[in-house]
């Protein structure tokens, strides 16, 4: 992940995840502004810390096209990402994941940016993270947590 990219768009399932566990600062850290749309300040429903910029997406015909796939908030980050030229989509959802790569944009997951936190040395280890994250309703599977445990040589 050493390219830089315009925009760093998060979708609303990050900030969630990232919020519920008390690490949202983690994406402060990394990348020097995120961006959201309207739509998932809407879903997020919490102040927004200063380095998360809302940004509205000009394309309402494609929203509403992708939204009859997903829900409005992802909708709007596939949107935004796709008006970018260089960009990076932080989402977790399968269908949207799915949509993002149909429509070749870059994009990894919130577990990637815990990985990506461990490997720039901005946290030193991963599990209690992931410990955290297995409290809450956010699924991972065993496999994928022995993967992500093995990636981060933990």
């Amino acid at each position: 992940m050493s390219k830089n990219y315009e925009l760093i768009i998060a979708d609303t399932s990050c900030l969630i995840l990232l919020d519920k566990i008390d690490e949202l600062q983690l994406l402060n850290l990394l990348f020097s502004a995120i961006y959201i749309t309207p739509e998932i300040a809407a879903e997020f429903k919490k102040e927004l810390p200063s380095f998360i910029q809302v940004k509205k997406t000009l394309n309402r015909q494609l929203i509403e096209q992708l939204n009859k796939k997903v829900d409005l908030g992802e909708a709007s980050a596939l949107a935004l990402a796709k008006e970018s030229k260089n960009s990076l989509l932080i989402i977790d959802d399968l269908k949207g994941r799915r949509l993002a790569e149909e429509m070749q944009l870059n994009f990894i997951g919130t577990l990637s940016i815990i990985l990506l936190a461990k490997e720039k040395g901005i946290i030193k280890k991963v599990k209690p993270l992931f410990k955290k994250i297995q409290k809450t309703n956010f699924r991972i599977s065993d496999s994928l947590y022995a993967q992500l445990l093995n990636l981060s040589e933990e």
